[in-house]
C-alpha cells in the first residue's frame, strides 16, 4: 500500500509539473517528452543519498517563496488601496480553501515538510 501510494504521489507530481511547463511554454504536444525528461532528472535526484547536497538551494527555494508571497501581498494591498479598501461585496474564492492547502500539503508532504525537519 505505500508503494501505491507514493507511486500515484510521483505520478500525481510528474502530471502537475508537465502540465504547468507545457502551459507556460505552450509545448501542448511534447507532453510525453517532458514526463520523460523529468523522469530522467528525478532518476538521477532520487540516487543522491546525503541530502545535505541540497541545503543550499533548498534555502534558495524557500527565499523564492518568501518573495512570490511578499509580491503577491503588496500588490494585493496595492489594489485593495486603490479600491477603496476591504467592502462587503468582497468574496472568498471558495469555501474549500482549507481543505485545497492541507490536501496540498499531504500530498507534496516530501517537499514542504520532510526537508525542514531533516
Amino acid at each position: 500500500m505505500i508503494a501505491a501510494t507514493q507511486y500515484s504521489f510521483t505520478i500525481a507530481f510528474f502530471s502537475f509539473i508537465s502540465e504547468t511547463i507545457c502551459s507556460i511554454i505552450d509545448f501542448q504536444q511534447e507532453k510525453l517528452l517532458i514526463a520523460v525528461l523529468m523522469t530522467v532528472g528525478m532518476t538521477g535526484l532520487a540516487w543522491v543519498r546525503d541530502i545535505t547536497k541540497f541545503s543550499f538551494a533548498f534555502l534558495v527555494g524557500v527565499l523564492c517563496l518568501a518573495f512570490t508571497w511578499l509580491t503577491v501581498m503588496f500588490f494585493t494591498v496595492k489594489q485593495l488601496k486603490e479600491q477603496g479598501g476591504i467592502s462587503p461585496n468582497i468574496q472568498p474564492i471558495s469555501n474549500n480553501y482549507p481543505i485545497m492547502i492541507s490536501f496540498s500539503i499531504y500530498s507534496f508532504e516530501g517537499i514542504g515538510i520532510v526537508m525542514p525537519i531533516m
